[in-house]
């Protein structure tokens, strides 16, 4: 079987979310964190950035479109 991997996947890939979390761990950056864990937070700011969003209205529509209904299935 061939496996494709994506450009983002490979970017999320450089640097690896055991360090990231490890890091957390450390600087304490998790520290009364709502909604987003810090690896989420990571994963979406870099795709506003890969996605050149220009405003916060643009990054809301952008996260709101990968987030998962409830009750549709």
């Amino acid at each position: 079987m061939i496996k494709y991997s994506s450009l983002f996947s490979r970017l999320l890939s450089i640097f690896p979310r055991l360090d990231f979390e490890r890091l957390i761990r450390q600087t304490g950056a998790k520290f009364a964190a709502k909604g987003f864990s810090s690896w989420g937070h990571y994963v979406a700011t870099l795709f506003c950035q890969l996605g050149q969003a220009h405003s916060l209205r643009e990054i809301c529509n952008g996260l709101a479109s990968g987030s998962t209904v409830k009750g549709i299935f």
